[in-house]
């Protein structure tokens, strides 16, 4: 039965392999489609690297900004240490040290971790330090001060200083600071104020290093 050319019509007899006219080949070959559930290609066999699914990475999904609390004690917590030990035995070293400690932790914490830090949450890093060196500095305070003596002076030194006072209050309270619940008192009072101080001058000084870290790194 004859049909015609695809490429330029002429009539051309069945099982003609090629067009008089033209010369288009005439044979057509079907190729069958794929099922559609057969993957498109075979399987690697189990064992080559491809087939190996790779390790999972941990990923960090910590917001921008966020202080990373754990790798910046890794720095500031043996510095703090060192500070309060030091402020318990030699005060003038001891506050070199504390104030140096800061100043590096949170240059530290700043190169590893780039990134915009504000001055606010460099107060917060240097907030750590202090409260680290109060508490060693304050334990040591404790146990190698002569504790008896030390309430003698103190209770001394109160009643000297209001002695003149011919307030009857005042008479009494310094009457109630030599007891012992008194003395107690104003410990605790003294220690809580020193740890205000050192918070204080702390979060200062994180801040202040922030300030200036950022500023020359803008220049």
């Amino acid at each position: 039965m004859p049909s015609t050319c695809y490429r330029c019509g002429a009539p051309v007899e069945e099982q003609t392999p090629f067009c008089a006219a033209c010369g288009a080949p005439q044979i057509k070959v079907t190729v069958p489609a794929a099922p559609a559930n057969e993957p498109s290609s075979s399987p690697l066999p189990p064992g080559t690297p491809d087939s190996i699914q790779p390790p999972a990475v941990p990923v960090s999904f910590l917001p921008p900004g966020q202080i990373q609390w754990k790798k910046y004690g890794r720095v500031a917590v043996p510095l703090s240490v060192l500070a309060g030990i030091s402020i318990a035995v030699i005060a003038p070293l001891g506050l070199l040290i504390f104030f140096g400690g800061i100043v590096y932790s949170v240059n530290r914490y700043r190169r590893e971790h780039p990134g915009h830090l504000r001055a606010s949450q460099g107060a917060l890093l240097g907030a750590l330090n202090g409260l680290i060196s109060f508490l060693v500095s304050a334990a040591l305070l404790f146990m190698l001060t002569d504790r008896d003596e030390y309430r003698r002076q103190t209770i001394l030194e109160f009643q000297k200083r209001l002695a003149g006072n011919p307030d009857p209050n005042i008479q009494q309270l310094i009457h109630w600071v030599a007891t012992p619940q008194g003395f107690l008192f104003i410990m605790l009072l003294g220690f809580v104020l020193l740890l205000i101080i050192f918070l204080i001058v702390s979060s200062l000084a994180g801040a202040l290093t922030v300030t200036l870290s950022g500023n020359k790194g803008n220049r």
